[in-house]
Order: structure tokens, then sequence, then C-alpha cells
């Protein structure tokens, strides 16, 4: 699937990515790039991106890398560290550490508009097709 069949898939299944305004930039076996562009409703009391929307940037991204590798997967467990602050924009790229027949692991880098590195994750999943 290219990134256009990515994101209409996404928008007709899965509304909690679309309704926070996830897009999905890239698509390879081995990279997935997804972003947001924030609103108001994206932050928190002190006006930065809410940590929960970044989570579910990272979770998104290693998904569909999963999905891309040919499973269809749910999250088993993560660890996310927030590193420092975002207020407008947020880019997730994902990696693959490894796809296996059961478990994968993936990697995420997530930067702000400076293109500051703001957090890493570390994801597992669990395949359930």
């Amino acid at each position: 699937m290219n990134v256009k069949e990515i994101n209409e898939k996404y928008k007709e299944i899965n509304g909690y990515d679309y309704n926070n305004g996830i897009i999905v930039d890239k698509v390879e076996k081995d990279e997935v790039i997804v972003h947001v562009d924030t609103t108001e409703k994206s932050m928190n009391p002190w006006k930065i991106v809410h940590g929960g929307l970044l989570f579910s940037l990272a979770d998104t991204a290693c998904g569909i890398l999963c999905f891309i590798n040919g499973h269809e997967s749910v999250t088993v467990d993560s660890n996310i560290n927030f590193l420092k602050p975002c207020v407008k924009y947020a880019k997730a790229i994902a990696t693959k550490v490894k796809i296996g027949k059961t478990i994968n692991l993936c990697k995420v880098e997530i930067y702000n508009e400076k293109d500051e590195l703001i957090a890493v994750a570390s994801m597992n999943y669990y395949n359930m097709k």
C-alpha cells in the first residue's frame, strides 16, 4: 500500500488517528513516518502537546510498520521517554528492530517543530494475524 491508500484506509477504520490529526507521510518495509499538526485541543494545561498524543503518534507509526510487514498487531507493552516539549508539530519515525512470527519490536524517535528529538520509545506488538 502507498501513503495515500494507508491514509484513506486509516480514515475509514481508525477514527481515533483521523480525529487526532495523525497523518502518514512515508511507508516502507523498514521505516514509517507519521506526523501531527497540533491544535489547542492537543495541548495539556501547560500549553505543550499532551504526552498521550505523542504516544499515539508513536503507536500509530509502529502499528503501520507491523502491518506493512504483513502483520495485524496489537501493542503488548511499550516504554516512552519524553525529552523536550512540543507545541506545534510532531513527527514520529518508526523503525523495526525485529519483526517475528508472534512478537515484533519497534523503536520510535519523535521530533518537534524545531526538528529536535523530543521523545524515544520502544514498543512490542503481538501479531493477531
